[in-house]
């Protein structure tokens, strides 16, 4: 069966940072079961220009920042995409947050593997992300900052204070 390109093209997606560290697992369980305990967290942000011709798309992949047994992983990367032929914007924006962020996970999932395959324990293929949960709270807490709603969670670990502890 032939496939059809997608009308959504990647034009471009580039590691900002990133920070991966393994500590020790003295356990008689598998690295992949002991890290599969720890939440994943993923942010991300979509940004269009004034004409939607050009969508870029930020996400930050978090787990494991408190150094458990495992790998530490703090990844922040960037994606740029485009359209290869002229569509509505409303078709545009659901292609982007359907298509562009599972592709941003399929490629940090992707990195990660490749990067941890150097690390002592090993490559690490973090577990598959119900995306369309994903969006939904993406959606509400967008809706809530709107509102003024949202009580402030932070995910992230100021980098600051990231760097003072290692």
């Amino acid at each position: 069966m032939e496939a059809l390109n997608s009308v959504l093209v990647l034009d471009d997606f580039s590691i900002r940072s990133s920070y991966i560290e393994h500590s020790t697992v003295n356990e008689d369980r598998s690295l992949r079961e002991i890290q599969n305990e720890y939440p994943i967290n993923i942010d991300f942000d979509v940004y269009h220009n004034s004409e939607y011709t050009s969508h870029l798309i930020t996400i930050s992949l978090v787990q494991n920042l408190e150094k458990k047994p495992g790998y530490v992983i703090d990844i922040e990367a960037t994606a740029i995409f485009s359209f290869s032929k002229e569509l509505e914007t409303d078709e545009k924006k659901e292609f982007i947050l359907n298509s562009g962020v599972s592709i941003c996970i399929t490629n940090l999932r992707s990195y990660i593997a490749n990067v941890t395959s150097y690390h002592f324990y090993g490559k690490y293929d973090f577990p598959a992300i119900d995306v369309s949960d994903l969006l939904r709270k993406k959606i509400a807490s967008f809706d809530e900052e709107r509102t003024g709603t949202k009580k402030t969670k932070k995910i992230r670990q100021d980098k600051s204070r990231k760097k003072a502890s290692e």
